[in-house]
């Protein structure tokens, strides 16, 4: 907002000290302004940082079992080993598939390369388990300890959700209450100043009728001003009159 403010004022070589206090007081408004802004700013950049640090180490992990099952995929088929060796590459092959089957964090060529190596061993589970018993049990407890696992990673994904949701809460809580102090401290600044000005000019007690005049628009002015909450015009327009006042102006 912009008035032509009607003060004659003098130059004064020394602030007095309610001066220097509305000066301290401008500044400090002034800083909150600022660091309102700066809150809004980094507001995006705080979520988008939650985000990426979220479960950083679930995506790792998924990425390496995945080169782990490549490399002893193609480890498999590549070299020659005894049927020992065999079956404990399969089992573990078996057992990598199975794990990230259902991974979101896999491309999609790495994915169909993790179903196809599934399908292989789904096919091939019974005839293993007519060929050797042992291999049922070794089964049950690969399943078991796949259900183990896929019950640890859901339960891991639930809580880092909770605990995401929890922070975002209480920041968004903690700025809440920042905003409705700092909005609250400028309407109490505003009306604060905008009664002190009312009780200076105040031109139904001026006998001249000039300076009634020159009073009555300066009034409307800091009316216009504290309609449209323009608490800096009205600092500037006490200001003005404070020092107009002790010079006796």
């Amino acid at each position: 907002m912009s008035f032509d403010l009607k003060v004659s004022l003098q130059q004064r070589s020394e602030p007095s000290a309610q001066q220097k206090k509305l000066n301290r007081l401008i500044d400090k408004i002034e800083q909150q302004k600022v660091s309102l802004a700066t809150w809004q700013n980094a507001q995006a950049e705080i979520q988008q940082h939650i985000r990426q640090k979220l479960m950083p180490v679930y995506n790792d992990l998924h990425i390496v079992l995945f080169q782990q099952l490549e490399q002893l995929w193609n480890i498999l088929h590549s070299h020659e080993f005894s049927k020992a060796d065999i079956q404990q590459l399969d089992e573990k092959i078996a057992q990598l598939a199975q794990m990230l089957k259902c991974s979101k964090m896999l491309s999609a060529e790495q994915l169909e390369l993790v179903k196809q190596i599934d399908t292989f061993y789904q096919q091939h589970a019974g005839e293993s388990v007519k060929k050797n018993r042992k291999a049922q049990s070794i089964k049950s407890e690969y399943e078991e300890s796949v259900d183990q696992r896929a019950d640890l990673e859901e339960d891991f994904e639930r809580y880092a959700a909770e605990q995401q949701q929890a922070r975002e809460q209480a920041k968004q809580q903690r700025q809440q209450q920042k905003r409705e102090q700092a909005e609250q401290m400028a309407a109490q600044s505003l009306k604060t100043v905008y009664l002190k000005i009312a009780a200076m000019i105040h031109p139904d007690r001026e006998q001249d009728e000039t300076k009634k005049q020159e009073k009555t628009e300066l009034f409307q002015q800091a009316s216009q001003a504290y309609e449209k909450q323009d608490l800096f015009y009205l600092l500037k327009l006490q200001l003005q009159l404070e020092q107009n006042k002790g010079l006796g102006v």
